[in-house]
């Protein structure tokens, strides 16, 4: 059963980015001023949030290649995202699971991103990293001259108001271009995102890249496992990557 699309509508996207103890090695010679000053990550990742959340996603063109699996249920396509075009003219459906989409594909994929953009607006990416990420709560696990990775607090609403708790945080900065580069939420113990449904397994990891002064989705990935009813099993994956970027308006 498609969980996903009811409780987890603006989140796409799981590969993780690897981490090794040695992007964390330390040194003598090691700046260490997070760890000296816990009010300075707090003001850092909160500019980092502003630059992310004032980045005009919507000027600029790319590829977006999807993976979803459903209970074994398995779609893939390739779409493509133009700003200069109008209304859902903006977006192309090149390929569906490997093939040309026919006309029905071509007339449902319009029909969908028609009802998004109704619902939505222009916007083409909806996460707000201002409601899910508790600045306040930010703790420093590591620090390197080139990164720090730090733990919060979550916020999900759309996975119920039991979750909060039950879910961690962890983000990785990159210190030298001044941006998030990943994101990655876990849950800790089961939850109920809805009534009868349980989530025995989550995670979702957000991963971005920087082009000049812009920050733009790279990959997202979900994987969620449980149960709904008592008898029905969940097994959902995705993942989204971006690519080809390129600015077309200014």
């Amino acid at each position: 059963m498609k969980l996903k699309s009811s409780i987890l509508v603006v989140f796409l996207g799981a590969t993780l980015s690897v981490i090794t103890t040695n992007s964390f090695a330390k040194s003598e010679s090691e700046p260490k001023k997070y760890q000296q000053s816990p009010e300075l990550l707090k003001q850092t990742i909160a500019k980092a949030i502003r630059d992310f959340e004032l980045t005009p996603r919507e000027d600029w063109s790319y590829i977006v290649s999807r993976y979803e699996s459903e209970e074994g249920d398995i779609t893939r396509s390739i779409e493509q995202y133009d700003p200069l075009l109008e209304g859902t003219q903006k977006w192309s459906l090149l390929s569906k699971n490997g093939q040309m989409p026919s006309q029905t594909e071509q007339q449902a994929f319009k029909d969908s991103k028609r009802e998004k953009l109704e619902k939505k607006g222009e916007q083409t990416f909806h996460i707000k990293l201002s409601e899910i990420i508790h600045v306040d709560s930010l703790v420093l696990l590591d620090e390197s001259e080139s990164l720090l990775r730090a733990n919060f607090r979550v916020n999900l609403s759309q996975l119920g108001d039991t979750a909060t708790e039950k879910l961690s945080g962890t983000l990785l900065f990159n210190k030298q271009q001044a941006f998030i580069e990943n994101i990655q939420i876990v849950n800790k113990e089961a939850f109920s995102p809805m009534f009868t449904a349980k989530i025995t397994d989550f995670s979702l990891n957000l991963s971005f890249l920087k082009i000049d002064k812009a920050i733009l989705p790279h990959q997202h990935a979900l994987s969620m496992n449980g149960t709904f009813a008592f008898f029905t099993d969940i097994d959902e994956e995705s993942l989204d990557t971006y690519s080809n970027y390129q600015i077309r308006k200014q």
